[in-house]
């Protein structure tokens, strides 16, 4: 009798232990043991252009600052052109449920390991609290049918994170932003090689603003029809998902490096305070010229230039550190960093 009260006490004891040891662990933050984090100085990391030139192949939904406050308007930070940028000198905020389409020139194909991986700039208040914003990933073979990324979050929802809250990235799988920057979340093509087909490659990746409120008027869920919790609201221009750039591993970028290596220019003076030369080395005739800032607003724009040296006033600029961004009328991308001063 007295083995079979043990027995009983016993079962119901894993029982209640179940729901602790079944959550499943994922890979923790960057710089811990286990992560599966890819710094963007990564030697993996073939280009981080390979997109058409200009808007053509973009297309960017706003979403709003606040879904529960529409008044407050839709997100403004960044610009859809200086996508083909490398991470910590771009960002685009899709805000609430926002969503950005990206057509590759070149596909990504399903190969040994990751194949892509996206960047945020999700930051760090100490050592085990972190600011992170997440967003599904979506890819396609035509640009009309979507495979999501089956993404997983045993993220606590009891209650809201608030707007500077803390999450943690061993609670949640295949969601773009769960590392910090300068670190991106890996995204291997493996887990849709049974939606893909016998065509192992993609052409288009998409990213939706996971909105993170807990309310289920507002709610997004995951794979497993959980509701996905991150920092909400986030009532600001750069609110939501902050894409930061896309590194692409697979795919046969020889002749996109050879493109970009061929447009080269020498920008002087810099620092520049008055007006600013850029003497293209080799020379072709540019569709766009432009100096961008920080965020990605565009501060000048020229079209068509056909000369190979071009001067330009920068003295109504504030000073700080903007790009100077050319795409020849091939294709061909340029970006050199130009510093203003009063």
């Amino acid at each position: 009798m007295g083995s079979l009260i043990l027995k009983t006490n016993l079962q119901v004891f894993c029982l209640l232990l179940l729901p602790f040891y079944g959550l499943s662990q994922y890979a923790p933050q960057a710089g811990k043991s286990g992560t599966t984090a890819i710094h963007k100085d990564s030697s993996i990391i073939q280009t981080f252009s390979n997109y058409f030139p200009g808007s053509q192949g973009k297309n960017l939904l706003r979403g709003w600052v606040n879904m529960s406050d529409t008044n407050l308007g839709k997100t403004t930070v960044g610009n859809i052109d200086s996508i083909f940028n490398t991470p910590e000198q771009f960002m685009i905020s899709l805000g609430d449920g926002g969503m950005v389409t990206l057509q590759l020139p070149i596909p990504i194909k399903n190969e040994q390991g990751a194949d892509f991986v996206i960047f945020e700039n999700g930051f760090a208040f100490s050592k085990d609290s972190f600011f992170l914003e997440l967003a599904f990933v979506e890819v396609s073979k035509d640009g009309h049918t979507f495979y999501r990324f089956p993404a997983y979050s045993e993220t606590d929802t009891t209650q809201q994170i608030g707007p500077f809250g803390s999450l943690q990235a061993h609670k949640v799988h295949n969601l773009a932003g769960k590392y910090v920057m300068p670190f991106g979340v890996p995204f291997d093509l493996e887990d849709l090689k049974n939606e893909l087909g016998a065509e192992q490659s993609i052409q288009f990746i998409r990213l939706i603003d996971v909105i993170g409120s807990i309310h289920p008027m507002h709610a997004n869920r995951d794979f497993k029809g959980r509701i996905i919790n991150d920092p909400w609201p986030t009532p600001f221009p750069s609110g939501g998902f902050d894409l930061t750039g896309i590194g692409f591993i697979h795919g046969d970028f020889t002749s996109l490096s050879e493109q970009e290596e061929k447009l080269d220019a020498i920008i002087y003076p810099n620092p520049a305070n008055e007006s600013a030369q850029i003497n293209f080395i080799s020379h072709e005739d540019l569709s766009e010229l432009r100096i961008t800032d920080c965020s990605g607003f565009i501060q000048k724009e020229f079209l068509n230039v056909n000369q190979s040296n071009f001067q330009f006033m920068v003295n109504e600029c504030a000073a700080g550190i903007y790009f100077v961004e050319a795409i020849s009328k091939q294709g061909k991308l340029l970006r050199k960093k130009l510093l203003i001063t009063n």
